[in-house]
């Protein structure tokens, strides 16, 4: 089995070769290193970078309630998040479940709200929105 300080070089220089880490440099530049939900644009400017990533839960319309509920997870979880310099292959494997609350909370905010045939339903973030959101 891979363990995260093995997958994190391969990570890198696959990240080095290809273009795969352009849209979170550009991210960054955009909001600084290290992107706040807590100030202006940021929340947007994340769900905008997320569409770029092929996440499609967050609709155009719904770009604004889905940084509101960014924000608002963000209110609740900051004070348990790691530390920005402290990256995932850092921690030891029993640190890694100590974020699993903030993870699952954040993967449950939602995102938009889907009309299909007369009926609405609730758009999750997800897993996959969530981890990209803690990442960067």
């Amino acid at each position: 089995m891979v363990n995260l300080g093995e997958l994190a070089p391969a990570c890198f220089a696959y990240g080095a070769i290809t273009s795969y880490d352009d849209s979170l440099a550009k991210l960054e530049k955009q909001l600084g290193q290290v992107p706040n939900p807590l100030e202006a644009g940021h929340g947007v400017g994340m769900i905008t970078w997320l569409n770029q990533w092929q996440c499609r839960q967050f609709s155009l319309a719904s770009r604004d309630d889905a940084a509101a509920e960014l924000l608002a997870w963000y209110g609740e979880a900051e004070a348990a998040l790691p530390d920005h310099e402290r990256h995932l292959w850092m921690l030891a494997p029993g640190d890694v479940e100590q974020y699993e609350p903030v993870f699952d909370s954040l993967s449950k905010k939602r995102a938009s709200v889907r009309k299909r045939a007369g009926s609405e339903s609730v758009v999750t973030f997800g897993p996959t929105a969530a981890a990209k959101i803690l990442f960067a």
